[in-house]
């Protein structure tokens, strides 16, 4: 049995972690770090040591993993402190905020010998995993454009730590790294990028707008990753053109709504779409005749079903010796450079390279 402590009791805990954890086979929460108060923490894990030092959970309660889930300031001093007492660490999206405190926690991670992973569960999102699907198989031909949009309608700035000026804080940060870790899981590090990174809210103190473009294969292939609180409609989540074909998604993942609802993420129901959201696909003549209209009518692409425990469960057996991280800290350094790459373009008004 794999024990797990979790660092923080907030949205991110109660939502898109203790569901899956409080569910998997070969897991135990066992204990938590947390200002709020006893009894709510046991509302949820009535079985629970709850410490509220942070130095004190690390060095007494017993678990073999760190789940940290502070805000994002906090990431890496709190992983840092878990590595140097012999636990393994598991980060909350994004990694840290900058590049070098991952280079010197991934440097623990290696002396100490202990696994570090970051949560980026969007991975196994079904819209995700679809595409991934049809890019495998060659139903798009080659990848000429590829964009990945998740925007919000939030229009009012409610002071919540994500929108102060903090380090970590904006939307490039929260929605920003899990559109950015999509990416090189598809297609591997870009060689250029630019990018807009802006504060668009009357109020606002972090970026809350972002368009970033990525350029592959000597520019033959581009991405633009885009997020927005402003947007009271969204056209598509992902909108994909290749030599042969176009793919249109519009709807999101359902698997965060189902987390909301506390379902188990071992339901028949679970990450599982309903047909009137599925994707398209539109393909071009085979002869690249835009006269014959064989080809006009739009292919349904049923959606693959999401499974954000995927992770966990991967994570569990790592522990145990039978398999390798899908998410390695490495992966996730990478997505933090290129936000760093991001808002200095954006500042700079250049494309950057990415080494």
């Amino acid at each position: 049995m794999i024990k797990f402590g979790i660092v923080g009791f907030g949205l991110a805990a109660k939502v898109f972690h203790l569901p899956i954890l409080t569910r998997l086979s070969g897991a135990q929460v066992t204990a938590v770090y947390s200002s709020k108060a006893v009894e709510e923490v046991h509302q949820v894990l009535p079985d629970a040591a709850v410490f509220n030092d942070v130095d004190e959970f690390i060095a007494q309660a017993d678990i073999d993993v760190v789940v940290v889930l502070t805000p994002n300031d906090l990431h890496a001093p709190i992983a840092a402190k878990a590595l140097k007492t012999g636990k393994h660490v598991i980060i909350d999206k994004p990694f840290v905020c900058h590049v070098d405190e991952g280079k010197e926690l991934i440097a623990l991670a290696n002396e100490h010998g202990r696994l570090l992973s970051v949560y980026h569960n969007r991975r196994w999102d079904g819209d995700f995993l679809t595409l991934q699907k049809l890019l495998s198989e060659g139903r798009l031909g080659e990848l000429r454009y590829l964009e990945s949009r998740f925007d919000k309608y939030r229009p009012r700035v409610w002071g919540r730590w994500r929108e102060q000026d903090r380090a970590g804080a904006g939307l490039l940060f929260d929605i920003g790294s899990h559109l950015i870790d999509q990416v090189l899981t598809l297609l591997g590090k870009p060689q250029k990028v630019s990018a807009k990174v802006l504060k668009q809210r009357d109020g606002s103190e972090a970026p809350d707008y972002f368009d970033i473009q990525l350029s592959y294969n000597n520019n033959a292939t581009l991405v633009r990753l885009r997020g927005s609180c402003l947007a009271r409609q969204t056209p598509h989540r992902f909108y994909v053109e290749g030599s042969q074909a176009t793919f249109i998604k519009k709807e999101l993942d359902i698997q965060e709504t189902q987390m909301g609802q506390n379902m188990s993420p071992y339901a028949d129901e679970w990450g599982v779409e309903s047909t009137e959201f599925y994707g398209q696909l539109l393909r071009m003549p085979p002869d690249g005749n835009i006269q014959n209209k064989e080809h006009d009518e739009p292919v349904i692409i049923p959606t693959e079903r999401g499974a954000y425990q995927t992770y966990y469960e991967n994570f569990v057996n790592a522990c145990n010796g039978k398999e390798a991280l899908h998410v390695t800290a490495e992966q996730a350094l990478d997505v933090i450079k290129i936000i760093e790459l991001a808002t200095a373009s954006s500042q700079s008004g250049k494309e950057l390279d990415f080494d």
